[in-house]
């Protein structure tokens, strides 16, 4: 994304990413189903994003699979899983 111009657009590929995504400016991301509903039948393979981590929140209840620090950001044609099967079980929070 810090290559990405404020405004410009970035396309990603089908694919399983395990990624926390931080969006620093206003920019568009579109995915291979862009434009098109979830239960599109003219859907294609998936650009899957879901957490790197355990902890993708610093301990903060809730995992954050893309971060948006700015207005104007488009997100289309992506999904967005919070099930990691790489990773493992889980994280204890009481210590």
């Amino acid at each position: 994304m810090d290559a990405v111009a404020s405004g410009g657009t970035v396309h990603v590929a089908a694919g399983r990413y395990a990624e926390n995504v931080v969006v620093p400016r206003g920019m568009t991301i579109l995915g291979p189903n862009a434009d098109k509903d979830g239960c599109d039948t003219g859907r294609v393979a998936e650009a899957i994003l879901m957490p790197a981590t355990n902890q993708p929140n610093d301990g903060v209840a809730g995992c954050v699979v893309m971060e948006l620090q700015a207005g104007h950001v488009t997100v289309d044609g992506l999904m967005f899983d919070g099930h990691n099967p790489g990773l493992g079980t889980g994280y204890n929070m009481a210590g």
